[in-house]
């Protein structure tokens, strides 16, 4: 059966002749960001990892809704089915805009199980990053590899991992690594955070289930949060970041955690194998460590921006593939995971979009600055990759334009029928 046509309603509200820099999904005529802080990315993982509350959370993050959804009670933002709601699955990809800090985030929030495989299938056609998410208690599952093929088969270029419900009985940041590795999503996983579960000594060393704090081996911070005493699904009451000493001796006596706790001999260890992973495989990395002072020690001398820049190269080179860690029902870990996404995954301008179909190959734009070029005064080439229909607009045509500029009431090509539509 065919699609029905373009001219009945595009998922893009103009007003105004605008310039979509490699959009996807959403875009109003009085907010054009530049191309290179833009982020096409999709939400992917086997079902009941979280996809739909880490979205929730992000939305609330982002100040986009001032009290977060929960899937549990049917008042998700992207659930908005009466079936989806009543289930508590998502059954259909939606697509909403993130503004944070300097990005803008075109976000698609995809289904989980494999019966909804083709929702997943069409929006890896028009992102250029993804983010999979896996419950850190059942590690890669049957979908996630599934999810991972699905990748692989539109090239998409930059991925990284979140390690999602760190706050349920048994989660395991070791566990979730080696399945990684052991399912071969990626040969060279990097863990750029640690979960706290505690920072009391006696409830770390028992055991307990939560996660209250996350230190970041990158910018070589702890970050820390109080349970809200209101519900379980508010967000946190306060968010603490405290930076950490870059001499070992203070590390070993600092008051962020008390002197007997477990996790203080590890810090200096986990930041020190990560600059040693990175630098194996950056020699501009590898030139500024060791150019660097024995004393203090260079593992926390290194500054943490010349490290982002090696960690982000790496990345969009498919060289490692960034984890992180969380629980998005405590909207814990939620914020660094927008910003490590902001830092790390490619913008439109980092990849050559070879056609229309959305197929994409990494550029390095020292070598082809050509390529990396925002075709806006081509012939206008868009990608329509999704339909839905709105009881309100009618039929709702989600597009991914790749060249040109698209005004309102133009008239385009339909390829696939070969009819102009408007």
């Amino acid at each position: 059966m065919p699609l029905p046509t373009l001219r009945l309603h595009i998922r893009v509200f103009l007003q105004q002749p605008v310039r979509l820099y490699g959009r996807c999904g959403y875009a109003t005529s009085q907010h054009n960001p530049n191309p290179q802080d833009i982020r096409n990315i999709a939400l992917m993982a086997h079902i009941d990892s979280g996809k739909t509350t880490l979205t929730e959370s992000i939305l609330h993050t982002s100040s986009y809704l001032t009290a977060p959804g929960s899937v549990d009670t049917g008042s998700t933002t992207t659930d908005f089915l009466p079936a989806e709601r009543e289930r508590g699955i998502t059954i259909q990809s939606a697509s909403i805009p993130v503004k944070w800090k300097q990005w803008t985030f075109n976000l698609i929030d995809t289904p989980g199980h494999v019966d909804f495989g083709m929702e997943v299938e069409s929006a890896s056609r028009v992102v250029d990053g993804a983010v999979v998410l896996l419950d850190a208690v059942e590690g890669v599952e049957g979908q996630t590899k599934g999810v991972w093929r699905q990748l692989h088969r539109h090239s998409v270029p930059t991925r990284m991992i979140f390690l999602n419900k760190l706050d349920r009985p048994g989660a395991s940041v070791y566990s979730s690594v080696h399945s990684i590795l052991n399912h071969r999503l990626h040969p060279n996983p990097v863990l750029l955070t640690l979960p706290v579960a505690s920072f009391d000594t006696r409830r770390y060393r028992t055991g307990e289930p939560g996660i209250e704090g996350i230190v970041d081996l990158v910018n070589w911070e702890v970050w820390r949060w109080r349970p809200s005493r209101e519900s379980t699904f508010a967000a946190a009451e306060a968010v603490e970041r405290t930076p950490l000493p870059t001499t070992v001796e203070a590390l070993e006596s600092t008051d962020i955690f008390p002197t007997d706790h477990p996790i203080v001999p590890h810090l200096l260890e986990a930041r020190a194998g990560l600059i040693d992973n990175l630098s194996v495989l950056s020699p501009e990395l590898m030139d500024e460590f060791v150019g660097l002072p024995e004393t203090p020690s260079p593992y926390l001398s290194l500054p943490s921006q010349t490290l982002l820049s090696a960690l982000r190269k790496l990345t969009i080179g498919k060289e490692v593939l960034p984890v992180l860690c969380g629980a998005a029902l405590k909207h814990v870990g939620t914020e660094i995971l927008m910003n490590y996404v902001g830092e790390l995954l490619a913008s439109p301008i980092d990849v050559d979009q070879l056609s229309s179909h959305g197929s994409t190959q990494l550029v390095d734009p020292s070598k082809h600055p050509q390529k990396t070029a925002i075709r806006k005064e081509e012939p206008l080439q868009m990608l329509a990759w999704k339909v839905s229909w709105d009881k309100r607009k009618g039929w709702m045509t989600f597009v991914r334009i790749y060249s040109g500029t698209l005004h309102g009431q133009s008239v385009v090509l339909n390829s696939t029928n070969g009819q102009r539509e408007r």
